[in-house]
């Protein structure tokens, strides 16, 4: 009598699988960020030092998480309530806001997938949201997140599966897209000059060996990549217990 070892079977068939979706894995990263090198200059990445200048630095103590109490009287000289128009808008959450140029730029990436743009005084201008058919006057279909990019008084939205930063202007009209060549999470934009922050997650960026160690770049609007913060990564426990490096800020805050 002949016994069939199905421990056996089992080990090469889960190690058939695993060698199919690390292929496939491999296949998809080529192929979406294909053509990286004739794109990316990254001979000139420095790595920043982490010294930070601490002349302009404003500290603030946040509470643990089960306190109800926070002292904005000493961080906040003043206040000013501005309401915003409903007609029209259905803000479903808010993630971020950008006030800037005489106006407020409300962003529900998440409920609503809509930014929502106000004058200064509340009134409704426009909102921007992912087309339902891609088209000239607005191609975006989708996006994760999105930001404001002040030397330009542009809106930027990215999108996480075609890796592509849509730029509009800030009455709702589409200006042009930059395709990226890395993946990020978030992003933002220096109010003093042209350069973007980019953070990644988890060493997402695995085919560009220059970033290796990094979540955290400085670069440009065009999608160059000029700085790393060097050991500025973020990682993840597979017990269930999730932690960050003290030195990331967390996503859209």
């Amino acid at each position: 009598m002949q016994y069939i070892n199905f421990n056996k079977i089992t080990s090469l068939a889960l190690g058939a699988i695993v060698l199919i979706a690390s292929s496939c894995q491999r296949q998809n990263d080529n192929s979406r960020f294909a053509g990286f090198e004739k794109v990316l200059d990254l001979k000139k990445v420095v790595s920043l030092s982490n010294k930070a200048n601490l002349q302009n630095i404003i500290k603030l103590n946040i509470p643990a998480i089960d306190e109800s109490t926070f002292d904005f009287n000493s961080s906040i000289s003043n206040v000013r309530c501005v309401p915003l128009q409903t007609t029209g808008t259905m803000i479903g959450g808010i993630d971020k806001i950008f006030f800037a140029d005489n106006r407020i730029i409300v962003v529900d990436a998440t409920i609503s997938k809509t930014v929502f743009i106000f004058d200064g005084n509340g009134r409704y201008v426009n909102k921007i949201s992912p087309a339902k058919n891609k088209n000239v006057a607005n191609p975006l279909t989708r996006f994760h997140t999105a930001t404001y990019f002040y030397a330009q008084k542009e809106i930027a939205f990215y999108d996480d599966k075609k890796d592509i930063v849509y730029y509009f202007d800030t009455n709702g009209n589409f200006k042009k897209s930059v395709k990226l060549y890395f993946d990020i999470q978030d992003f933002a934009s220096f109010s003093t000059s042209n350069n973007f922050v980019y953070l990644s997650m988890y060493d997402g960026n695995k085919h560009l060996k220059e970033l290796k160690g990094s979540d955290l770049y400085l670069g440009t609007q065009d999608g160059q990549i000029s700085a790393i913060a060097p050991d500025a990564s973020q990682k993840v426990k597979i017990n269930s217990n999730y932690y960050y490096n003290s030195n990331i800020a967390s996503s859209g805050n």
